[in-house]
């Protein structure tokens, strides 16, 4: 039930920004409208979603559950960098949402870390971090 008010408040919100945004120069307003038309179809997609969820899930912990976890992650980042922290916090957060297929999990684990290190390490030559131990 939350979740439909959050995507309200979200579409709201987008709707309020592209307002904002019409005195922008047409090629200076292109990269926030597009921002906004990505957040307003996801928040139709969260919004039908949580219409056609059960009403007996009980999700109490999975927001600390979560937090927690990406705490993990940040101080994996610090101790063994970006390939391992990342291999252990994204399946472990899937699994915590829901995803129980491990073939699922591994693909879209691999799938992220190779975008990622495409992208910043031999696109934009960003390297990712390695931890304090080097890894």
């Amino acid at each position: 039930m939350k979740a439909r008010w959050y995507a309200l408040a979200f579409i709201l919100c987008c709707f309020f920004l592209w307002y904002q945004s019409l005195p922008y120069v047409p090629e200076a307003a292109i990269y926030p409208r597009t921002l906004m038309v990505i957040i307003v179809a996801l928040s139709v997609f969260l919004f039908i979603s949580d219409l056609r969820r059960p009403k007996d899930v009980s999700w109490k912990w999975v927001p600390l559950i979560t937090f927690a976890v990406c705490l993990g992650y940040f101080f994996l980042l610090y101790l063994v960098g970006f390939g391992i922290a990342t291999a252990i916090f994204l399946p472990t957060l899937m699994y915590i949402q829901g995803v129980r297929k491990w073939l699922t999990i591994a693909l879209c684990t691999l799938g992220v870390e190779l975008f990622i290190y495409f992208v910043f390490v031999i696109e934009l030559h960003v390297p990712l971090p390695k931890g304090i131990w080097g890894i």
